[in-house]
């Protein structure tokens, strides 16, 4: 090979590989099944809830589709499709701009195109309340912000920060530990 060549080569290889590093992640909006493994998660925690449990769903005001992504959860979690019988739930929407509105929530879901300054706000919250913060977009676990990422299509894949987890208090069992794939 011809160093002209080689260096182009080196440069091109950089490129993609920071095309690939600076890309935005691509995000899918929530489904029942995300939301059904999300929710069965507090079965496997070492905490124990009962009664009515608040869920906060975190929505981007100025995107629609992520407005109609925490409408579409909401729905989902008050209509008890696929959620375990012995958990009640009572889900409510939060705007990134209302972190303050978290308060009293056990979960939060975090729907779909969120920006990144709003989440780290959000999580920051969560994460000094003890909620355990939910998403189907894994790059929010593996900034160690979200502490469960879901990913249910084309296979179920269960994504952990231990980090995420530690700075908010959670602690789960071992079967939990055993099924996720930790960041």
């Amino acid at each position: 090979m011809t160093t002209h060549f080689k260096a182009y080569l080196r440069k091109a290889t950089l490129a993609c590989c920071a095309a690939l590093l600076f890309a935005p992640s691509v995000s899918f909006a929530t489904d029942a099944l995300d939301i059904s493994i999300g929710l069965k998660i507090l079965l496997l925690m070492k905490e124990r809830y009962s009664g009515p449990i608040p869920v906060a769903v975190i929505y981007n005001p100025a995107v629609p589709s992520s407005v109609s992504d925490a409408e579409s959860i909401k729905k989902n979690i008050d209509q008890g499709t696929g959620i375990p019988e012995e958990l009640k739930f009572s889900a409510y929407l939060v705007s990134l701009n209302h972190a303050e509105k978290l308060a009293g929530a056990k979960v939060a879901f975090m729907a779909d195109n969120l920006s990144s300054d709003g989440i780290s706000s959000v999580c920051d919250a969560a994460g000094k309340q003890g909620i355990l913060t939910i998403s189907s977009n894994i790059n929010c676990v593996r900034a160690n912000q979200c502490v469960v990422g879901i990913i249910s299509k084309p296979r179920i894949e269960i994504y952990y920060s231990p980090l995420a987890a530690e700075a908010s208090h959670l602690t789960f069992s071992s079967a939990f530990i055993m099924l996720v794939k930790p960041i």
